[in-house]
């Protein structure tokens, strides 16, 4: 299953630019100890959200672990989206319409 991860640091995390980057290795290390492959990270200097996550897990729960404990950190607001290929998204479409 994919998901994109949509990550906002809090002003806690933005008061030390340098652990930001510590927290994102040891995410990394936690999303493996869940089964989850973070594809890429993306990050968005000056943008919308702080950084954008492409990752690859076995169900929502392991996803739902993840942000769990990022939030837990307090460094973070994350949003996550469950993303579907063109070819999910026309069986879902098929299945419905027939």
């Amino acid at each position: 299953m994919k998901f994109v991860l949509l990550i906002d640091f809090t002003d806690k995390a933005r008061q030390n630019p340098k652990s930001i980057q510590e927290f994102a290795a040891k995410q990394s290390e936690s999303a493996k100890s869940l089964g989850v492959t973070i594809e890429q990270r993306y990050w968005g200097i000056g943008g919308m959200h702080d950084i954008v996550v492409v990752a690859d897990a076995p169900d929502g729960n392991a996803i739902a672990k993840l942000i769990t404990r990022a939030q837990a950190s307090g460094n973070v607001v994350p949003k996550v989206m469950r993303v579907r290929t063109d070819e999910e998204r026309a069986e879902i479409v098929k299945s419905v319409t027939g």
